[in-house]
């Protein structure tokens, strides 16, 4: 008897750390879990960045909505109407301006500079009377999305299915 507990034990002193296989399993096992960790934490940063880029472009529209509401004569004679592109521009400033001027000459060229500078590139403002009382505006701003998968859209959007979309419905008058 013993002898067989002397081979045992010598047995026990040869093995002295872990075998080749245990080893790259264990090299597996932590990778893929790393790897699903990378995953995960590239789809919150892109959710971050689109969730972003709304906000810009939601903060950009707001401004621009509020331009109208405050030159609201020439929003009711039609002359915002029309599709600008964002653009790297200065707006003049407008001293003794009418409201026309001030409509085109100013608040459409600082949606443009604004637009542009909060990454907005390919930006689309589209402004637009719903119904002939001239009384609600549709006013729209599309921009090509990054991944056509990831499109964000606030209602009452309806465009391409590749481009981010914020929309908002202007009502002039009592």
């Amino acid at each position: 008897m013993m002898v067989m507990m002397k081979e045992k034990n010598n047995h026990l002193k040869d093995q002295k750390g872990f075998s080749l296989i245990e080893v790259l399993v264990a090299t597996l096992i932590a990778a893929v879990a790393i790897g699903a960790t990378m995953i995960i934490h590239a789809n919150n940063l892109r959710q971050v960045s689109d969730t972003s880029e709304l906000a810009r472009a939601e903060l950009v529209l707001v401004n621009m909505v509020s331009r109208m509401q405050v030159n609201n004569q020439e929003l009711a004679a039609n002359t915002y109407s029309g599709t600008w592109f964002a653009a790297a521009v200065t707006p003049p400033l407008c001293v003794g301006c009418t409201p026309a001027q001030i409509a085109l000459l100013y608040d459409v060229p600082m949606w443009q500079s604004q637009a542009f500078e909060a990454g907005l590139i390919g930006a689309r403002l589209r402004i637009a009377p719903v119904g002939a009382a001239n009384a609600v505006w549709s006013v729209q701003m599309d921009w090509p999305a990054h991944a056509p998968a990831n499109v964000v859209q606030r209602a009452p959007c309806v465009v391409v299915a590749a481009n981010h979309c914020v929309s908002m419905l202007l009502r002039v008058g009592p």
